[in-house]
């Protein structure tokens, strides 16, 4: 994830509010116990490269069986390796 010029590979304890993820591109980013709060533009497209999902909430749903369903991995957890 690009943000000011700057790329940030992992976020952990971090609560996402209201944010919108229009153009983020999450290649490779890794999230640890993070919160989605009425996030807009977070495609399962996005998240489908994102390296990691631990712990995180908000994503809905629909939005987790879908990510599940295509790439299981992603929601491993650290002792998973």
């Amino acid at each position: 994830m690009r943000r000011d010029g700057g790329v940030v590979t992992q976020f952990d304890f971090v609560n996402f509010i209201e944010c919108d993820f229009e153009k983020a591109r999450l290649d490779g980013t890794e999230f640890r116990n993070v919160k989605f709060d009425n996030c807009r533009n977070l495609t399962e497209e996005q998240l489908l490269r994102v390296g990691l999902l631990s712990k995180v909430e908000g994503l809905g749903s629909a939005m987790e069986s879908a990510l599940r369903e295509k790439k299981a991995e992603l929601f491993r957890e650290e002792s998973d390796g």
